[in-house]
């Protein structure tokens, strides 16, 4: 009969993950603009307060979703 030996794995201690806030809209009017800036606001601070994660930048979109692009509306 053969023998398993099971290794666990040890822990690392003082790990702290590199995190990027996405955020996105769809337009640019005023409206959209000024959502895009909170969202940004809100999710970098939110990163930031984390003790576990290290704020590596902010990534943004604005533009049109392609999700109903060859899509008939009735």
């Amino acid at each position: 009969m053969k023998t398993i030996r099971i290794i666990t794995a040890i822990p690392k201690k003082n790990i702290k993950h590199r995190v990027v806030t996405y955020c996105r809209v769809s337009t640019y009017g005023p409206a959209q603009l000024c959502n895009l800036e909170l969202q940004i606001k809100i999710y970098t601070r939110m990163i930031r307060s984390h003790p576990g994660w290290i704020f590596a930048g902010v990534f943004f979109d604005v533009g049109k979703s392609e999700l109903l692009k060859d899509q008939v509306l009735l």
